[in-house]
C-alpha cells in the first residue's frame, strides 16, 4: 500500500514538472468567406486574391510554428460563389464542399451565420448531419421544443488548457429572410442568450471562454437603437454586459477591427473582427500561465492574406471538384444583344437595373419593380451567356417577393435608398455620390435602390427626405398617395432589409408578413436563367423614367466621378 501511494505521489509530481509552466496558444478565425473556397473567379474566368487555399496556406505554417492551433469559422460560408451554390444546389449526392474543407482542415467548431440560414432547411440542416465538428448557435431555437437547434457551445483542450467556445449569430434574420428558409426557428436575443449560457459553461471550469458571434459591433446599423431587444449587431453589448469572456470573435459586418473593452466586472475583453472573404483572418496569441492558471497575454492580429499563395496539396485535392463547377457554369444559357454595366446604375437609369426589373416584372403579376445593384464592377458582355454570366448579375440567393405598397409608400422606400447614396449638391463642383473619409462609397451600393414602373426626379440639391418626386404610377398621373399598387422586389427588401421598408417607407415587420402576396420558389438567379432560356436573344432598351436634377450639374459630375468604378 505504502508503495502503491509513492508511486501515485512520484506520478503526480512527474507529471506536474512535464507541465509547462506558461502555455502559448495560437487561436485563428476565418469569417465571412461567403465561399471563397478557391481563388478562381468566374464571372472574369482568372485568379484572384482571397479563398480558403490560402487560408489552408497559412494554417500549415502556423501549425508548423506552433504546433496545435485553435480554429474557428464564425459563419456567412455556404453562400456567395458558384462553388457554394454548386455543391448546396445542384451535387447534392456528395458531401457539401464547406464540409469537406473545413474538416480536412481540422476545424475545431464553428458559428452558423445568416447567409447559412438562407440557404435554407435541406441545405443547412444536411450540412449540420455531415460536419464532424460543431456547428455552433446557442440562440437559434426550435420552436417546438424550445431547446437550441445548433449546439450552444463546446469546449476542447489544446496544450492541456481547457477552451469553452459560445457561438450566437444575429438575431436580424426574420428582418432579412423570408419565414420559409427559417421554418420552425426562433432566433433569441444575444445578450440574453450568453447571459442563459455563461453559468452552465463556467460549471465546466474552463480556462479560457471564448465568444463565437455572427453578428456585427455596430449596434446603430439599420436604424436600430443601441441597446434595442434582438438587435442585430449587440456584439459588443455581450462583451460588456457579460462577464466571463476572454476573446469575442465577431463577423457580419466584414469590418476588420480590433477591440479591448471592460466588462461590467471591469475585467478586459478583446474584441476581433477577421474581415471577410478569406482575405483577411482574425488572430490572436494567448499565453496562458498554468501555475497560476490566469490568461498572461492577449496579442491579437488581422492577418493579410494575400501574402500567402494556395497550398499545394489543397490545390491538388479539390482541383477535380473545381473542374465539375467550371464545366457546369460554363454551359450556356442564353445570349445577351446588350452590354450590361452595373457602374452606370449609381447615376441613373442603367441596362444593367433595366434587365433585373424586367425579370422581376415578367416573373409576376407586378406593376412596378424595386431593385438595387449587387455588384458595381463587372460588365456582362454581349453573346453567349453562361450560367456564371449570372453569378455576375446577381450575387445573391435572394427568392423574388410581391407586395402591395402604396405610391407614398414607395416614395418613401426610395427617399431612404437616396438618402444616403447621394451628396448634397450646393454648386456644380461638388461630388453627385456620397464617399467616406477614405474615398470609398459612405454606403452599401446593394442600398442604392431604383424603380421601373413609376417616373420620378431626384433632386440633389435638396436634403435627405425631400429629394424624391414621383410624377406618375403605373402610367397614371393623376395618382394619389394612397393609391395601393402591386410590387416586385426580391424577399430581403420583403422582410425589411436595408431598413427601406420599416425606417424608410413606415411599413412595420408584423404589417410586411400581411402586405406579402408571393414568394418564388427559387432563387432569383434561377429566374433569370429561365428568362434567358425563353428569349432567343435579350436586348435591352433602357427606359429613362427617373432622372436627376439639377441636370447640368449631375451630368457633370458623373463624367467625373464614374472612372472611379
Amino acid at each position: 500500500m505504502k508503495h502503491s501511494l509513492f508511486a501515485t505521489i512520484i506520478l503526480t509530481l512527474f507529471f506536474y514538472s512535464c507541465t509547462p509552466e506558461k502555455v502559448k496558444i495560437q487561436i485563428i478565425e476565418t469569417t465571412d468567406v461567403h465561399g471563397r473556397f478557391f481563388n478562381y473567379d468566374f464571372a472574369t474566368d482568372t485568379q484572384k486574391n482571397g479563398s480558403m487555399g490560402q487560408v489552408a496556406q497559412y494554417i500549415k505554417q502556423q501549425r508548423q510554428q506552433n504546433g496545435e492551433i485553435l480554429l474557428l469559422d464564425n459563419g456567412d460560408i455556404l453562400q456567395g460563389t458558384p462553388t457554394a451554390y454548386y455543391s448546396n444546389f445542384v451535387d447534392t449526392v456528395h458531401k457539401n464542399i464547406m464540409v469537406r474543407i473545413l474538416g480536412d482542415l481540422h476545424y475545431d467548431a464553428a458559428t452558423v451565420g445568416n447567409h447559412d440560414i438562407e440557404t435554407g432547411p435541406k441545405v443547412y440542416n444536411k450540412v449540420k448531419e455531415e460536419l464532424s465538428f460543431p456547428w455552433l448557435g446557442a440562440n437559434i431555437i426550435d420552436i417546438k421544443t424550445g431547446k437550441p437547434a445548433f449546439r450552444p457551445y463546446t469546449i476542447v483542450e489544446k496544450k492541456g488548457v481547457k477552451i469553452a467556445i459560445l457561438g450566437i449569430l444575429t438575431p436580424g434574420i426574420p428582418n432579412w429572410l423570408p419565414h420559409k428558409l427559417y421554418k420552425g426557428l426562433k432566433f433569441a436575443d444575444m445578450v440574453e442568450t450568453a447571459e442563459k449560457w455563461m453559468p452552465e459553461i463556467k460549471k465546466n471550469q474552463p480556462d479560457i471562454i471564448i465568444g463565437l458571434f455572427h453578428a456585427g459591433l455596430n449596434p446603430a446599423y439599420g436604424g436600430f437603437k443601441k441597446n434595442a431587444y434582438k438587435n442585430p449587431n449587440a456584439t459588443l453589448r455581450v462583451a460588456k454586459e457579460v462577464p466571463g469572456f476572454d476573446i469575442v470573435f465577431a463577423g457580419h459586418d466584414h469590418r476588420r477591427t480590433i477591440k479591448k473593452v471592460v466588462n461590467t466586472d471591469n475585467d478586459t475583453v478583446t474584441v476581433i473582427n477577421g474581415g471577410s472573404h478569406a482575405k483577411w483572418i482574425g488572430s490572436a496569441e494567448l499565453v496562458y500561465d498554468n501555475k497560476n492558471k490566469r490568461i498572461e497575454s492577449i496579442t491579437p492580429q488581422i492577418v493579410d492574406l494575400s501574402q500567402y499563395k494556395t497550398d499545394k496539396s489543397y490545390e491538388s485535392k479539390y482541383g477535380t471538384y473545381l473542374d465539375s463547377v467550371k464545366n457546369y457554369f460554363k454551359e450556356p444559357v442564353g445570349w445577351l444583344g446588350t452590354e450590361l454595366c452595373p457602374q452606370e446604375a449609381l447615376f441613373g437609369p442603367s441596362a444593367f437595373m433595366q434587365f433585373i426589373h424586367q425579370v422581376q416584372l415578367s416573373a409576376t403579376n407586378a406593376r412596378v419593380s424595386l431593385s438595387a445593384p449587387l455588384q458595381i464592377y463587372t460588365c456582362i458582355d454581349t453573346g453567349t451567356i453562361y450560367r456564371s454570366d449570372i453569378f455576375a448579375l446577381y450575387r445573391y440567393e435572394n427568392y423574388l417577393a410581391e407586395m402591395n405598397m402604396t405610391a407614398g409608400e414607395i416614395d418613401r422606400f426610395l427617399e431612404h435608398g437616396v438618402s444616403s447614396w447621394f451628396n448634397t449638391m450646393q454648386n456644380k463642383s461638388d461630388n453627385l455620390l456620397n464617399y467616406n473619409e477614405k474615398g470609398h462609397l459612405d454606403a452599401p451600393y446593394y442600398n442604392f435602390s431604383s424603380a421601373l414602373g413609376i417616373h420620378y426626379k431626384i433632386d440633389v440639391t435638396q436634403k435627405p427626405g425631400n429629394r424624391v418626386t414621383i410624377t406618375q404610377v403605373d402610367g397614371k398621373k393623376d395618382f394619389k398617395s394612397e393609391d395601393t399598387v402591386r410590387v416586385a422586389l426580391n424577399s430581403y427588401r420583403m422582410v425589411g432589409g436595408g431598413g427601406h421598408m420599416p425606417a424608410g417607407a413606415g411599413i412595420d415587420l408584423e404589417t410586411l408578413k400581411e402586405r406579402n402576396v408571393l414568394l418564388s420558389e427559387v432563387p432569383i438567379k434561377n429566374i433569370m436563367m429561365k428568362y434567358f432560356n425563353n428569349h432567343d436573344s435579350v436586348r435591352i432598351d433602357t427606359e429613362i423614367n427617373w432622372q436627376l436634377v439639377p441636370e447640368k450639374w449631375t451630368k457633370q459630375a458623373k463624367q467625373k466621378e464614374i472612372q472611379n468604378f
